[in-house]
């Protein structure tokens, strides 16, 4: 286990169209700070990656992805670790474990957290690591590097709809799935059209799994996938955070604003975030995501998915100031 005399490293974790990227480029303006952008996309394996930093383009980086227009490249954080090849990242490290208990074994994992950590303090910076593919492992970093957490999280809904923006994110969604289904089971059995993909996708490893779950999976099977990790990804991560930032209401309430800017500020961090703005509205039936989220806590606890874990107290001190959206769908898979 690492241990540090700072609040630092501060990792914030997070899921994809959170809203992750706008805090990042937020603490990354901060001089003192090196904020490593998502330390788990799979990017960080391509071999074409120092070129791709080298060759950035802001304008249409932002317009593609509608985030905040950077300067630098998403992943220039991880030029100098690269050109020394000294990153020590792994290419199982995205959707490979992505639920890992506090005391697991993870050492390729471990080894590559550390090199980030170690870099930034060599060169008299303070490192943030701001992940997308975290809030299910939450637990086993902060066992294994201490430090200070964020657990960030916005309305499913709103944050399932934004989905839409890029095939990519329905596509990871399910190689998550399938990591979860594999390795514990019991996550999705009341999502039988899964299942049966599941099976049929372990028979063709080597076949993109977009090409198989467009024959097995509806709509309705989409969305039950994503709350279940929606969920078990918001349980885990407040529950071993220090602060839930809660990115609908930072764009909403402004003593939230205040809240949040003055947490950051016992970091040492001033931020602004008088301009943070994020979409609220859906076009999905509210109602029935609601049986839906229902329906999955009951089928969790019934079959004792071991990917459960969390701090009851620790949740709901976590949600007090969240969205109303994010605070029921919470209140409905518990009970």
């Amino acid at each position: 286990m690492s241990s540090y005399q700072t609040p630092f490293p501060l990792f914030v974790h997070a899921w994809f169209r959170s809203g992750s990227t706008y805090i990042w480029s937020k603490l990354r303006n901060n001089e003192k700070l090196i904020c490593y952008y998502e330390p788990f996309h799979e990017v960080l394996n391509e071999k074409t990656l120092i070129e791709q930093i080298e060759g950035h383009k802001p304008i249409e980086a932002s317009l593609s992805l509608r985030h905040p227009v950077q300067g630098h490249h998403y992943f220039y954080e991880y030029k100098t670790l690269l050109m020394k090849d000294q990153l020590n990242f792994a290419s199982e490290l995205p959707y490979t474990n992505y639920f890992l208990l506090p005391n697991q074994e993870d050492a390729s994992r471990y080894k590559y957290i550390q090199s980030l950590i170690s870099h930034a303090f060599n060169v008299d910076r303070l490192p943030v690591l701001s992940f997308c593919r975290s809030q299910m492992r939450s637990a086993w970093i902060k066992q294994n590097f201490l430090g200070t957490h964020i657990a960030q999280i916005r309305d499913p809904l709103s944050q399932y709809e934004s989905f839409n923006v890029l095939p990519y994110f329905k596509n990871a969604m399910i190689k998550i799935a399938l990591d979860l289904q594999r390795n514990h089971p019991a996550c999705f059995t009341h999502i039988p059209r899964f299942d049966r993909f599941a099976a049929a996708f372990e028979k063709r490893p080597g076949m993109p799994a977009e090409q198989l779950y467009e024959y097995f999976l509806k709509p309705d099977d989409f969305l039950a996938i994503f709350l279940v990790i929606w969920t078990l990804s918001v349980l885990q991560s407040t529950s071993y955070s220090d602060l839930t930032l809660d990115i609908d209401s930072l764009a909403s309430d402004s003593s939230y604003k205040s809240l949040v800017r003055d947490w950051f500020a016992g970091l040492g961090c001033f931020v602004d975030f008088s301009d943070c703005s994020i979409p609220l509205t859906t076009n999905f039936d509210a109602e029935k995501a609601a049986r839906m989220i229902t329906e999955a806590g009951r089928a969790l606890r019934e079959n004792a998915c071991t990917c459960l874990i969390y701090d009851p107290l620790k949740v709901a001190i976590g949600l007090k100031c969240a969205s109303d959206r994010s605070r029921k769908a919470i209140d409905q898979f518990l009970n």
